[in-house]
């Protein structure tokens, strides 16, 4: 009875750890750009108009969202939730960790 009180704790400290860490997977929303925010977010709004603001890009995503020129298109966004740490000024790190979001798939949408 003991192991398996046991094995149930492992699957939920499993389960809440892997939650927490974003670890379900990446998810997919459908958005309009707004434009880069004054703090260089990138902003979307979804059909519901909920804004959306992600804090990095992938490194594979060659549309350059600084460019005035996909403000209003409609994009497939693939994104992750991350931690990362946080660096102070001199960049030595303060020990603190920071969710994120990251968009690591990028589609404009077409018009068939």
């Amino acid at each position: 009875m003991k192991l398996k009180a046991l094995g149930m704790v492992v699957l939920f400290s499993i389960f809440t750890t892997n939650k927490a860490l974003g670890a379900l997977g990446p998810k997919t929303i459908k958005a309009t750009y707004v434009g880069v925010t004054s703090d260089g977010m990138y902003k979307f709004q979804s059909g519901d108009q909920k804004s959306w603001l992600f804090d990095e890009l992938h490194y594979d995503i060659d549309i350059d969202l600084y460019s005035d020129e996909y403000s209003g298109k409609i994009f497939l966004i693939t994104y992750e939730e991350d931690e990362i740490d946080e660096y102070d000024d001199e960049g030595d790190p303060t020990g603190e960790v920071l969710a994120i979001l990251r968009i690591i798939k990028l589609e404009e949408e077409t018009s068939d």
